[in-house]
């Protein structure tokens, strides 16, 4: 039954948190998106979901419940973490992440933001992972690159990957570390070993040590217990919308905020927030019923701050 699942997931935390009273960073939740690995029992899939919540109102109320379980078990500095992968390739499945991360967010669930750096990921162009790596960014948390694994068919092709990929990814301001995924012979990317069944090196690896003993980068690093916040105005969930979408933003200090709606002529057709409010992140519903379908601006005002979005109601 779902409340004995619930006992055993509790369990384990439990026995984890006993073994590794020092822990640093903790995996809480692994490629949890939809169309990704839940724990939903379908094809093939672990079967807890439902034991932790199930979607609930928001919707992934279980990856919730689950970060909420660690902090409640887990020694007060450890670092809270989430992963998943397709997410710097895709400025969606980014602003999907976001969704999650900020919600953990709010309640102070989350540390460290984990995205998978496997090969199938990192063919899209630097641009994109670099704009995708900016949006995690904004939320002030550390970004640690999981399971980087670049393929190499050849050793110089493998070596024109490492150069394009690994520089945009590690010099990135936001991110404090990369983790190697299959770097010998025999695991999932049959390609991506860095060294051969002798010992030897391949050309990727000899280029990687000397960069890393020659690059100078700055990183932004949250430390543990530490809470950055900045401006932020997120990119609502879903859009296009009927009739209600998800709308979050934070402020770094505590001050008056206006958050309206307005139509294209610029005239304000619905005020969703107005009035003193802490600092930290924010989590509102719109509900659009009563307008018209059709294009409006979002914009979030503080006496430091402005930033407008568009967003699509459509019936």
């Amino acid at each position: 039954s779902p409340e004995d699942q619930l006992a055993e997931i509790t369990e384990w935390f439990e026995a984890v948190a006993e073994r590794y009273p020092q822990i640093d960073y903790l995996e809480v939740v692994n490629e949890s998106l939809t169309g990704h690995n839940p724990p939903d029992g379908l094809n093939g899939r672990a079967n807890y979901k439902e034991a932790l919540g199930g979607n609930g109102e928001t919707g992934f109320d279980w990856v919730i419940n689950a970060f909420q379980m660690a902090r409640d078990i887990f020694p007060e500095g450890t670092q809270l973490m989430i992963n998943d992968y397709g997410i710097i390739s895709s400025t969606n499945s980014t602003a999907q992440y976001l969704n999650i991360i900020r919600r953990l967010q709010a309640e102070d669930l989350i540390d460290i933001i984990g995205v998978q750096g496997h090969a199938f990921t990192t063919t899209a162009p630097t641009v994109t992972m670099k704009r995708c790596l900016d949006s995690l960014a904004t939320t002030g948390l550390s970004i640690q690159v999981t399971e980087l694994d670049i393929d190499g068919s050849t050793d110089q092709i493998q070596l024109n990957d490492y150069k394009r990929i690994f520089p945009a990814l590690y010099e990135h301001p936001g991110v404090m570390g990369i983790t190697l995924w299959g770097w010998r012979p025999g695991l999932w990317r049959e390609t991506a070993y860095l060294i051969e069944n002798n010992g030897t090196e391949r050309p990727a690896l000899e280029w990687l040590r000397t960069y890393l003993d020659t690059v100078d980068v700055s990183v932004s690093i949250k430390e543990p217990g530490e809470k950055r916040m900045e401006f932020y105005l997120a990119n609502n969930y879903p859009n296009p919308f009927n009739p209600s979408t998800t709308i979050e933003y934070s402020i770094p200090k505590n001050g008056f905020i206006s958050l309206k709606v307005y139509n294209l002529l610029g005239q304000a057709v619905r005020t969703i927030y107005e009035g003193n409010q802490k600092a930290g992140g924010h989590i509102v519903k719109f509900n659009g019923s009563g307008l018209a379908s059709g294009v409006y601006l979002y914009q979030l005002k503080t006496d430091a701050f402005v930033e407008t979005k568009k967003f699509i109601l459509l019936k």
